[in-house]
């Protein structure tokens, strides 16, 4: 699911994000979107410079506290692409709207296995970056206030690329045909 989040540009850098960071982190804090976003953000490595946005600073406080405590050890930064994309694309809206994913989603894998209707799947998937981010593109840059979705478009690609291989897969592996049929049908 995170690899697909980078979709082409920054696919490589969403799955070593992701690799990253253990699960028993992501769950422990998941009730908080803020904490969230200071993991995704401080392991992507987009917390070590020295903007002063507000913000920013939270995010960079709550980071090295939990960095410490969990022994986290954040990717280069230099990794991730912003040039030849449109800003709503910019890994930071993505990492917030992937943040926003881990917050909404209780019980993501079973959610998954038992929606039936595409429509669902756009419910499930539709999120939003946080509100920080409806007037930023980067940090401490402000810009035009809009909401960042993620797009109709997008979330087609992460079905088309995550979740119906995904059901194949599970599917198959499990000998349950239904899922497999489900995927095809998607």
């Amino acid at each position: 699911m995170a690899k697909n989040f980078g979709f082409k540009t920054n696919a490589l850098p969403f799955e070593l994000l992701a690799k990253s960071i253990p699960l028993s982190v992501l769950a422990k804090h998941k009730n908080n979107l803020q904490q969230i976003e200071a993991i995704l953000f401080g392991m992507a490595g987009m917390l070590d410079s020295d903007c002063t946005d507000d913000y920013f600073l939270s995010l960079k406080k709550e980071y090295h506290f939990l960095k410490s405590k969990f022994r986290l050890t954040s990717i280069d930064k230099s990794i991730w692409k912003f040039l030849r994309l449109r800003p709503a694309n910019f890994p930071t809206i993505r990492i917030s709207q992937f943040a926003t994913l881990i917050h909404n989603s209780t019980h993501l894998f079973s959610r998954i296995l038992e929606i039936k209707k595409p429509d669902e799947l756009h419910d499930l998937l539709n999120v939003s970056a946080s509100a920080y981010w409806n007037n930023h593109y980067t940090f401490g840059k402000t810009s035009g206030t809009s909401t960042k979705d993620l797009g109709f478009n997008a979330i087609n690609l992460i079905v088309i690329n995550t979740i119906v291989p995904f059901l194949f897969l599970y599917g198959k592996t499990h000998s349950k045909m239904h899922y497999i049929n489900r995927a095809f049908n998607f």
